[in-house]
């Protein structure tokens, strides 16, 4: 008589074993959560990182103008003659750091 249970190997019927099929389920139930927390922890490790300064991540964006200067740098060795425009802006860097004036602020952001 099998009542639904479990299944029948040899005559025997093992009423706690469950099926494979829900073994398969469970099992991929662990990896999605074990995958979720991974995640989870890896965010928060990022964003601690963050918080220190070290990378930009999420809440903290990096300043438009340093993207700029490394896409000129980058460009400058492709260019040579892009070169010579990254020496003149960071002779104005230079000149407007040693000059002590606070720096010029550009038009208003609305």
């Amino acid at each position: 008589m099998d009542l639904g249970f479990g299944y029948t190997h040899g005559g025997c019927t093992r009423i706690f074993s469950p099926p494979y099929a829900i073994l398969l389920k469970m099992k991929l139930v662990l990896i999605i959560a074990g995958t979720g927390i991974v995640l989870f922890l890896l965010d928060r490790l990022l964003l601690k990182l963050e918080s220190r300064g070290w990378i930009y991540y999420r809440r903290t964006k990096p300043a438009r103008s340093s993207l700029g200067n490394a896409f000129l740098e980058i460009q400058s060795m492709l260019e040579p003659s892009k070169k010579a425009m990254v020496e003149v802006m960071k002779e104005e860097k230079k000149e407007d750091a040693e000059s002590g004036e606070p720096p010029e602020s550009g038009p208003p952001v609305t």
